[in-house]
């Protein structure tokens, strides 16, 4: 599928641009923190592993470091395989195929002919190369890729996995628990024997070792090359995904929650470790470079490697815990709340962190709330901490032991200024301060849901969001609370009030809701057609027109007109973020799963569905809908007179590529369909001009 990308960048006089740092950049893990699914050893200390959002990160020694290599797409990668020779394929989603020649440093797009996904990928020579997934097709190339043959399996069943050994025979691994082999170059296809039902996740041979490894923790082993499998279960039930034979005695094998199978005896009985302690995240793939070292990849960026299999280095940068809150207080001072490593803090904008509250019981810390650079408060379970000296030191002022004995997790916080404040809880409790947290006094809230967020517009009027449609309101500080009508059941997590009658609240499956008379009537707000299964967790706006709202599957949208519409911003991030925060419209901090923690100083790059207007001639060149897109997308632009206009497409060089329109139109709008088909993959610049000199350009990119 071919996708396009299209950003306002500048109006007046057509000329193409220089760039600098656009859109959002990782902080933390580096290089990325997307998935990686695959990793492939080759040549002389190179390593290629690839992941989801198109990531490719490359390795010139031997694993220690490794950098993002420009893949130009932006799907998912499930499969490399590499040759000595620095030839290599890598697959993905949908039906992508990319082939290097220069050990990983640039690919180019394949055309195999197939539009569905592949999860696969073998070769072992810079000729012979097999790629597989959806429905079980397999297409294989003889000639470096430039044609590639049909060779379905015996199976509609996905594959998952294939192993191409030295003497040419092919072996598949299914959903379903189905393995196939083939001799002949994939023109005829076995079915072997297999006890399982479950997804083969991987397989792997060594002469006539075979070792295929599934879903719910099961390992089948055969010694007549696939003849014949016996059924090893493993010690706990998680997925197995990767496995690697070393030689005919020793074998490893990775899978969910980080657990590590070691076997000396050919794969008959294992031993059980971990990765490391703090990590329990998914590892996807394993290889071993022969009397060398191994490599390990998996969820959220996570790079591990080994000498011995059994001592690993994490060589990721940075800390791949969850972030579940991030606050800035200027553009350089910041803290980030979450797993493992707890409250941890920056000076310098977010590229190095520090950890400043942390037990021995690696505590959830799941909220933070900063009155100024000083003042400040964290969340951990039932306990709240307070600092006064920029989070260097937390002293602990609420807690199951205090008086009032908090109840529940705590889910928000809110102070009004250093004095007053509040907490609520995932039991219905609120509690409210006087004195800067010194004591508390515990409110019934008249509901026993989890609350998720409060906030108060001044002493007396405050609201509160949870589970179940729940939106609360009071008028008297806090010491009662009204359950306001609401049509909808959906789990609120988060909102924002601008004053005390127009609020937005946002939540699960995408839904958000606007009232404007303080929460007795409720409107939905129509999101992107891209946004359906998302759920949101933080909404804030800085002034009244611009706000931004957070949520899963890395979504940020932007809002320019008081939370009436909204836009998809390009995040790349491919998992959940749980939090944002910003101290101008350009300077913003995101984080999320995995450590997650990205950020922009552009105000988060142009998004997909925003109207720019050229002022003051009153033309208007409108971004394209839909964007991303496959085949097409439509283009608007707005003449406030009759004019002569001129649409253009222009390569990033210059290079004119296409002229759309070429006319003399009377005031009114005017749309056009691009044709996908006709751009090969770059970078371009769509031109719109009229009368003699005026004009503006958007930026499209093309995959």
């Amino acid at each position: 599928m071919k996708h396009f990308l299209l950003a306002l960048l500048a109006c007046g006089v057509f000329s193409i641009p220089n760039f600098g740092q656009k859109g959002w950049t990782w902080q933390n893990p580096k290089p990325d923190g997307n998935t990686l699914n695959d990793v492939s050893i080759f040549g002389n200390g190179y390593a290629v592993s690839v992941g989801y959002q198109g990531l490719i990160l490359r390795s010139a020694d031997n694993g220690e470091s490794w950098s993002k290599i420009e893949s130009g797409i932006t799907s998912i990668l499930y499969g490399v395989s590499m040759n000595a020779n620095g030839t290599g394929w890598v697959v993905g989603v949908p039906g992508a195929v990319l082939k290097t020649t220069d050990n990983g440093l640039t690919w180019t797009k394949q055309v195999t002919g197939n539009p569905y996904s592949y999860y696969a990928v073998a070769t072992n020579n810079a000729n012979d190369c097999l790629v597989g997934g959806y429905t079980g097709t397999m297409y294989i190339s003889n000639d470096g890729g430039t044609n590639w043959i049909n060779r379905p399996t015996n199976s509609a069943k996905p594959i998952r996995s294939i192993f191409l050994d030295p003497k040419g025979m092919i072996y598949t691994g299914h959903d379903g628990g189905i393995i196939q082999r083939s001799a002949d170059n994939g023109v005829t296809w076995q079915t072997l024997p297999s006890p399982l039902t479950t997804t083969i996740n991987d397989i792997k041979f060594i002469d006539s070792l075979g070792i295929a490894v599934s879903t719910g923790g099961k390992i089948l082993r055969t010694v007549d090359r696939g003849i014949t499998w016996t059924l090893i279960n493993a010690s706990n039930p998680y997925n197995l995904n990767t496995v690697s034979i070393i030689d005919i005695h020793n074998v490893i094998i990775m899978g969910a929650t980080g657990q590590i199978l070691n076997s000396s005896d050919g794969g008959v009985s294992y031993t059980v470790n971990y990765l490391s302690q703090d990590n329990a995240h998914p590892i996807n793939a394993v290889v071993v470079k022969p009397n060398n070292f191994y490599l390990c990849v998996g969820d959220f960026g996570l790079i591990a490697k080994s000498q011995n299999r059994l001592d690993w280095t994490i060589k990721t940068d940075g800390f791949l815990g969850y972030i579940y809150d991030i606050c800035f207080t200027d553009t350089l001072q910041g803290f980030a709340a979450g797993s493992y490593h707890g409250i941890l803090k920056t000076v310098d904008g977010g590229e190095t962190w520090a950890v400043k509250n942390q037990s021995i019981f690696h505590p959830d810390y799941r909220t933070l709330f900063f009155l100024n650079r000083s003042i400040g408060f964290a969340a951990s379970n039932s306990n709240l901490f307070k600092t006064t000296d920029s989070g260097e030191t937390w002293t602990k002022i609420l807690s199951a032991t205090t008086v009032p004995a908090i109840s529940g997790m705590i889910y928000s916080i809110f102070f009004l200024n250093q004095a007053r404040g509040w907490i609520v809880t995932d039991n219905g409790n609120t509690y409210k301060t006087l004195n800067g947290g010194t004591t508390w006094v515990s409110y019934p809230s008249g509901v026993t849901k989890v609350l998720t967020e409060v906030i108060f517009k001044d002493t007396l009027n405050g609201f509160v969001t949870g589970w179940g449609g729940t939106f609360l309101r009071t008028r008297n500080g806090g010491a009662t609370w009204t359950q306001q009508n609401t049509s909808f059941t959906t789990t609120l997590s988060c909102m924002y009030a601008f004053n005390l009658d127009t609020l937005i609240v946002a939540g699960a499956s995408g839904k958000v809701y606007k009232t404007a008379d303080g929460g007795e009537n409720w409107n939905a707000i129509t999101m992107p057609p891209s946004i359906r299964s998302q759920s949101f967790v933080k909404v804030r706006f800085i002034n009244e027109t611009t706000g931004w709202l957070c949520g899963s599957q890395g979504a940020i949208l932007k809002t320019k007109d008081g939370g009436d519409s909204w836009s998809l911003l390009p995040t790349n991030v491919a998992h959940d973020l749980f939090s944002f925060s910003f101290t101008d419209e350009h300077h913003i901090w995101a984080a999320g799963m995995g450590g997650t923690i990205i950020k922009t100083t552009d105000g988060g790059g142009t998004s997909s569905v925003e109207t720019h207007k050229i002022e003051p001639s009153g033309f208007s060149l409108v971004q394209n809908y839909p964007n991303p897109f496959s085949e097409s997308t439509t283009l608007k632009y707005i003449l406030p007179k009759r004019s002569p206009v001129k649409l253009e497409i222009y390569s990033i060089t210059g290079v004119k590529m296409a002229t759309l329109v070429n006319v003399e139109r009377d005031a009114g709008e005017y749309q056009i369909t691009i044709d996908g088909n006709r751009l090969p993959g770059g970078i371009y610049f769509c031109r719109l001009t009229w009368g003699q000199a005026e004009g503006c350009s958007i930026r499209i990119l093309k995959n």
